[in-house]
């Protein structure tokens, strides 16, 4: 199987790919691959993965929206 080394990465994206890939139990490698097939098109993330994503984020803000309070927020500034 073809191989690549990577030369040059900015420390800020690799930090970030080693935090994303700690996040989904995935080796450098392993993120890395599967972040350039989504980006070439071969894979669409899962609904699951969305949703799971989506609740990680949730659950680290500060202010704990309910589905209502999302609601009242989709239509504000809306006439």
């Amino acid at each position: 199987m073809p191989a690549i080394t990577l030369k040059n990465i900015p420390k800020n994206i690799y930090d970030q790919l080693k935090v994303v890939a700690d996040r989904h139990h995935r080796s450098l490698n392993s993120e890395a691959l599967w972040g350039l097939k989504i980006y070439l098109g071969k894979v669409s993330p899962s609904a699951d993965a969305i949703i799971e994503e989506a609740d990680r984020l949730r659950k680290s803000l500060h202010f704990k929206a309910t589905s209502r309070d999302i609601g009242k927020f989709a239509k504000m500034g809306r006439a």
